[in-house]
């Protein structure tokens, strides 16, 4: 059990400072921390394709974007105390066999909606085909924050749960929602090579940016009154601003497509 601290910020001294997770001789604890991304689209286009070579291809397309990007950060405390009357829930003493279990969710979900526009250029010459493309997206972005945490002490005789986490707590927890101006720029560059006159493999990359998107990491609030932690010796006694807070921080966001792939004709 090596010394083990969730990093705060106390309110209202603005000190840096920390929750223990596990101290020798006092607490045996662990962290865990757990994060997932997942990102979704789709497109429906109409394309208008011109011979202007004999070469070179022109596209021009006209259509509508949705893209879904969710993410969750979700931190996990579990602390069994190792000597009497240390760990606290409450304001009542937890000793062993008992013990305590915490958990901060952040979870965040962005939905892009809109039309965009765009164009393609092929060149062909015998068996290759390069191509490349450009699209923008214009249209608006909801953004949402879902914050949740607790605190669960854990008994033989059975469980009692109270809201609040660390980072998680009543001044903060809540689902959050607005909705901000999006655009959605992407390009990207495809190599097509004939391997039969009915098989083409193509490999390509694209860039995919997004101007404003809230992330779980971006949304945690380090400021803490620690008289709102469960878990904390100064439980209920809250002096000064409640914290942490909530605010909407977005940033950019991109991402990297790398495809390979097999096209048939017939």
């Amino acid at each position: 059990n090596p010394l083990i601290s969730r990093p705060i910020i106390n309110t209202p001294s603005g000190q840096e400072g920390g929750v223990l997770t596990s101290a020798p001789g006092f607490l045996a604890g662990t962290v865990s921390i757990a994060s997932k991304s997942e990102m979704a689209g789709l497109e429906l286009n109409l394309r208008y394709h011109d011979y202007s070579r004999e070469r070179l291809h022109v596209d021009g397309l006209v259509g509508f974007r949705y893209l879904r990007l969710a993410e969750r950060l979700r931190i996990q405390d579990q602390i069994t105390p190792l000597a009497p009357d240390f760990l606290t829930f409450q304001n009542a003493s937890v000793n062993a066999p008992n013990s305590l279990a915490d958990e901060d969710s952040f979870r965040t979900v962005n939905q892009f909606f809109g039309p965009q526009i765009g164009g393609r250029l092929s060149w062909e010459y015998r068996w290759i085909t390069l191509e490349s493309f450009a699209k923008l997206g214009l249209g608006i972005t909801q953004e949402q924050t879902t914050i949740n945490g607790s605190t669960t002490l854990i008994t033989p005789n059975g469980n009692q749960t109270a809201v609040g986490g660390i980072l998680a707590q009543p001044s903060n927890i809540g689902t959050y929602n607005r909705a901000v101006f999006g655009i959605v720029p992407e390009f990207g560059f495809q190599l097509g090579v004939e391997v039969t006159p009915c098989v083409r493999l193509q490999m390509g990359y694209s860039l995919l940016m997004w101007n404003r998107v809230v992330r779980p990491g971006g949304q945690i609030d380090r400021n803490v009154n620690q008289g709102q932690v469960p878990g904390s010796p100064a439980f209920g006694t809250v002096t000064g601003p409640l914290a942490p807070t909530y605010r909407f921080n977005d940033e950019y966001f991109w991402s990297n497509t790398f495809n390979v792939g097999l096209e048939f004709h017939f």
